[in-house]
């Protein structure tokens, strides 16, 4: 078995944090390979298990645009809009590989935040090492026993993250707070129809009886959507093209199972089982204070049991369980098969179907695209052609751009686009050629 660490391509190794963690697979006579692999701008089978994520979690764009490429070669090398949609990169080649890496770290770091709808270092379309996106390569991709699933409450983890590095605390937890949580990172993704996407996703996912200031019953919100956009939705999308493929041996899990070795990221009541939580299980990644502290017990160790026993059961015959009692899926979206492995573990018959119908069928015709979205990275010159709605640039085909009609007075107008326009050119040109030059982001 080879383990391929996570990190969203910013961060992570293939080093066992705790001595002797990796026993609940070599001793069931499976060996395992641990692999280091370059990160962020100096990165880049016969069986799959993908945990917690697929390509679509770190492809640009799957939720909206995030222009973290162009972030990064605009501090390190002061590459400009019009540098970069000339599509002649020679000049981001030659500073890149003569800059010292320590400054590359550094200008990485600058670029990457705050983008908040990216949770990693994302990949491109570039017509050479990836080809195309990962809807389309899925369609030539080979059929490999695959198990792939996700954990209760993945967004837990970033919720957390964003909680500790602010004033944040559970009481701000309202309907006003959790719109503005979810606006500032997924507006760019739901676009103009953020509002109302937000009051279908309440109406779907909070019953009426709940409060306005219902404060685990709104961040409990705000984690579900998270969790559905960056993870669930997209893994339902997998599992549909897998079938499309004819792949008859797809196994998708749920971890559910809620440890009290995980008691400190909590809020009273709120016991979530968040992004990587499973990884302790499989690697018994305990440590000493979670044992002297009873934290554990023997539901920990029967949950890690089953994660060691299936694992390398698939990892030596393709198939997790010895039994036949985790099945494989037949059906994507609506009642997909599943295995949920929690407090009382067994097969399941419709894997996080709100999640499912939101984001793979009620969504997509509210925004008016797929999703996660298949449009490549435009701006990075390795396509032409524009998506559905955006006019191609006569004067340069790689420009991509959409006009939209407002009541704004001149003026306004013109304060409302010069936060578009790079540099000191703050003056509304011709609309005709004020995309043809680059000035405006579309």
């Amino acid at each position: 078995m080879v383990w391929i660490h996570g990190g969203g391509f910013l961060r992570g190794n293939g080093q066992p944090s705790i001595p002797g963690s990796i026993r609940n697979i070599v001793n069931r006579g499976v060996v395992l390979v641990l692999i280091q692999y370059r990160l962020g701008v100096f990165g880049l089978f016969q069986q799959a298990i993908m945990e917690s994520g697929t390509a679509h979690l770190c492809f640009e764009d799957s939720l909206g645009p995030t222009y973290q490429d162009f972030r990064f070669v605009s501090r390190a090398c002061g590459f400009t809009f019009d540098m970069w949609n000339s599509g002649n990169y020679s000049m981001i080649k030659e500073c890149l590989m003569n800059m010292d890496p320590d400054h590359l770290i550094g200008y990485q770091m600058a670029a990457d935040g705050p983008v908040p709808n990216a949770l990693c270092y994302n990949m491109v379309q570039d017509n050479y090492f990836f080809p195309g996106t990962p809807r389309t390569l899925a369609k030539n991709r080979k059929n490999i026993p695959t198990i792939i699933g996700t954990n209760k409450d993945e967004w837990g983890t970033f919720e957390l993250i964003y909680i500790m590095n602010s004033p944040t605390k559970l009481t701000n937890y309202t309907r006003e707070f959790s719109e503005f949580r979810l606006t500032q990172v997924f507006s760019n993704f739901l676009g103009d129809q953020t509002q109302d996407a937000l009051r279908l996703l309440e109406n779907l996912y909070l019953g009426s009886n709940i409060t306005d200031s219902d404060n685990l019953a709104w961040l409990n919100f705000v984690v579900d959507i998270g969790t559905t956009f960056f993870w669930t939705g997209p893994v339902g999308r997998d599992v549909h093209l897998n079938l499309q493929n004819n792949n008859p041996d797809v196994y998708v899990y749920e971890f559910t199972y809620y440890s009290g070795a995980d008691s400190h990221k909590t809020f009273p009541g709120w016991t979530p089982v968040t992004h990587g939580a499973e990884t302790s299980f499989l690697f018994m990644g305990w440590g000493e204070n979670d044992l002297e502290q009873h934290k554990l017990n023997i539901s920990d160790v029967n949950i890690a049991n089953l994660f060691g026993e299936a694992w390398t059961n698939f990892a030596k015959t393709g198939k997790p369980t010895t039994d036949g009692s985790w099945k494989p899926a037949t059906s994507a979206i609506n009642n997909t098969a599943y295995y949920e492995i929690g407090w009382n573990s067994g097969a399941r018959p419709a894997y996080r179907n709100l999640d499912q119908i939101q984001y793979n069928e009620i969504l997509p015709t509210l925004l008016g695209v797929e999703t996660p979205r298949i449009k490549p990275d435009y701006n990075n010159g390795s396509l032409l052609g524009c998506p559905i709605t955006f006019f191609q640039g006569k004067v340069n085909s790689h420009h991509c751009y959409s006009i939209f009609n407002t009541s704004m007075t001149q003026p306004a107008a013109t304060s409302y686009c010069a936060q578009f326009f790079t540099g000191s050119k703050t003056a509304l040109k011709n609309i005709d050629n004020a995309f043809e030059n680059s000035e405006l982001l579309s």
